[in-house]
């Protein structure tokens, strides 16, 4: 509850948590009563971020896997997909905790050591947010093309 007195309080300052109703109560000068509520909701930012390229052979061991990278609003990864461009499935892992490279794509076909040739791919997967106190969790699906350089 934020009450001013003052007969200068033009505005105020608040900090919802989520969801929070605020309700005012103005009196002017003859004593005549008006209420007015309205309804705050805090935009949540989740960050997802999915690489667009990988180099599989660039000798540093650093970026040579395609997963998932995300912030504390993300419960899980429910799947990753991704396609050749003859539309066959060339990976595909279920749920998984994301910013784990163990469940990424390493280029190869379903991760079993024949390398896929250098180009684009496509991939589709989910994403399982936290539940943000609005009705529960939710997902949402992704889905974009990746470049394997060699």
């Amino acid at each position: 509850e934020v009450l001013c007195s003052s007969l200068d309080c033009t505005s105020i300052e608040v900090d919802p948590d989520i969801f929070a109703e605020y309700c005012v109560t103005v009196i002017d000068t003859s004593g005549c009563e008006f209420d007015d509520c309205v309804e705050l909701r805090e935009k949540v930012v989740r960050d997802v971020f999915i690489p667009n390229t990988f180099d599989i052979n660039n000798g540093d061991r650093a970026n040579t896997t395609f997963h998932v990278h995300t912030d504390q609003f993300i419960e899980s990864v429910n799947y990753i997909r991704i396609y050749d461009r003859w539309g066959e499935l060339v990976f595909n892992v279920g749920l998984h905790q994301p910013n784990d490279p163990s469940f990424g794509w390493n280029g190869t076909w379903n991760n079993e050591g024949t390398s896929v040739e250098q180009g684009v791919y496509v991939y589709v997967l989910e994403i399982q947010y936290i539940d943000d106190g609005r009705g529960g969790p939710q997902s949402e699906i992704f889905a974009g093309d990746i470049t394997i350089l060699r």
